[in-house]
């Protein structure tokens, strides 16, 4: 926690560049626009994907600036998109009620390992989607480091802002977005697409 102290406007300050996003990565699987890990070949490996904390270098190269709460719930969205599409292309959009009276057609499970913001945003889109989730973590209680983030979501184009009267783009963001450190343009720009119908 901070405390405010007396300052004086002749004191020394050192400055730090601010970009939208910047919070921890522990990991570093290299991921393509559709969240698929990439194999040491450099090709996408079936069935496997990565968001959130597993993954790095989305829009930073260092450990504390590779990810954000952002990159969890858009990759963790794009995940689970990715997988039904893949993998049940027949399935249906599934109505939140009968999600939550467990009316649902029963399928093969999809694994979710990982119980943060990543990875409910995957096994919710999994579910929204028609498929069958199986989430495993391995705390008591599901939320990960995320659950202690006390700041918001940055998004472009945002249902709110919409709604507020707000002007925003996505080019904007993702410019904003690609000023410090050192990034993959286009999973940024995959993430700041996704943005807005994800916060």
């Amino acid at each position: 926690f901070f405390k405010n102290y007396d300052f004086q406007m002749n004191d020394h300050y050192n400055v730090a560049i601010v970009t939208p996003l910047v919070h921890y990565c522990m990991g570093g699987l290299k991921i393509d626009t559709s969240a698929h890990v990439i194999g040491k070949d450099d090709k996408p490996i079936r069935g496997l994907y990565a968001a959130g904390e597993v993954m790095g270098g989305v829009h930073g190269n260092n450990r504390l600036g590779g990810n954000s709460l952002l990159d969890c719930v858009a990759y963790g969205r794009i995940s689970g998109k990715d997988l039904i599409n893949n993998f049940y292309p027949s399935a249906q959009r599934v109505p939140l009620k009968d999600l939550a009276t467990g009316r649902t057609e029963p399928r093969k499970p999809s694994i979710v390992v990982g119980g943060g913001l990543a990875g409910f945003s995957a096994a919710n889109t999994i579910l929204e989607r028609g498929g069958e989730v199986i989430l495993i973590d391995k705390s008591a209680f599901c939320g990960g480091n995320s659950s202690k983030a006390t700041s918001g979501i940055n998004g472009s184009c945002t249902k709110t802002q919409k709604r507020l009267g707000v002007k925003d783009s996505n080019e904007q963001f993702e410019f904003d977005c690609m000023k410090g450190g050192s990034k993959n343009p286009q999973l940024i720009k995959t993430m700041v697409e996704a943005s807005g119908p994800s916060v």
